[in-house]
Parts: C-alpha cells; structure tokens; sequence
C-alpha cells in the first residue's frame, strides 16, 4: 500500500475538528436526539423558530418539527438543520437533550376536477 502524501490534508483530523467544534457551540437551538442509527445533531435558530417563507432557504425545505425538549421546552420550527449523525467516540459530549415530532401532513386539495 503507498504511503499518504504530505500534500493531503489530513481528512480524520478534519472530521473531529468539525465535531469537537460543534461540542462547543451550546444554544438553546441545539437538539441531539437518539435514533436507530445512533445519535444525531440538528439546530434551529431558537430566536426564530418559525421563520417566513421569504426567509430564503429552509432547512428540511420548511417542514414542521415539534422538538420535545428533555427540559421541559416544546418549541415548533420549520427551519430545522441536519448535522449529521454523531460519531460513537464524541456522545460523551453530545447528550440526548430532545426527541423530533413531526405533525401529520395534511393532504393536497386540489383545485378543480371531480
């Protein structure tokens, strides 16, 4: 097997740079949340839950998600970010703080037709 080159950039500790930064950034906006596959990070803008259409991208395309907080907090927002699921070796730092409900979608009317 060849040896890595030195003008690589060392993709492992880029990884747990991106983790452990994110283990640092503590607001009300972060939800971790334990699913089959493990634990998972997202984040919303706890100052604007619920942001305007025009607001410009959305994370998850604008879907509703009730985050039920293990606090005592249930906080609804249409703006909720993925961050990816967390690696087994960095759940020390990143406790289950929320469970995500998503509330039933209503069907389509259609305009129109029989």
């Amino acid at each position: 097997m060849p040896e890595p080159s030195p003008d690589l950039p060392d993709w492992d500790a880029h990884f747990d740079a991106y983790w452990l930064a994110l283990a640092g950034d503590h607001h009300d906006g972060v939800v971790v949340t334990e699913t089959g596959r493990g634990r998972e990070r997202y984040e919303f803008n706890a100052a604007e839950p619920v942001a305007s259409r025009d607001h410009g991208m959305l994370g998850f395309s604008g879907r509703r998600w009730i985050v039920r907080f293990t606090d005592g907090r249930t906080v609804e927002t249409n703006n909720l970010w993925h961050q990816g699921p967390v690696p087994e070796k960095f759940w020390p730092r990143f406790p289950v703080n929320a469970v995500l409900d998503q509330p039933p979608v209503k069907p389509f009317r259609l305009a129109g037709g029989s």
